[in-house]
C-alpha cells in the first residue's frame, strides 16, 4: 500500500508514524524526539522536552494524550506506562 504521506513535510501535528513504548532513564535520551506522548497508565510523568528546560512533571490519567515534545522519560518519579508517538522521517 503506498503511504500517503510519504512526500509531505515531516509535521510537528499527526498522524504519528509509530507508537512506541517509552525506556524510563535517569540517564539517557530517546532514541528520536517524540511528537507526542500516551499515558498508558495512570500516575505521574517526568519528561524533557525539546526546549531543554528543567523537567516537566505532571498527573496523568490513562488514555490521557499529552501534545508535547519529548526527549526523556525519566525513571525517578515516573509511575504511569507511557508510549511515544514518533513522527514521520523523510
Amino acid at each position: 500500500m503506498k503511504n500517503p504521506f510519504e512526500a509531505r513535510v515531516v509535521p510537528v501535528h499527526g498522524p504519528a508514524a509509530d507508537l512506541v513504548p517509552a525506556v524510563a532513564s535517569d540517564t539517557e535520551d530517546l532514541p528520536f524526539i517524540g511528537i507526542a506522548f500516551l499515558a498508558a497508565t495512570s500516575g505521574t510523568v517526568v519528561f524533557d522536552t525539546p526546549m531543554g528546560d528543567a523537567p516537566r512533571t505532571i498527573p496523568v490519567t490513562a488514555s490521557q494524550l499529552i501534545p508535547c515534545g519529548v526527549t526523556r522519560v525519566y525513571a525517578t518519579g515516573t509511575t504511569a506506562e507511557v508510549h511515544v508517538l514518533r513522527a514521520y522521517q523523510f
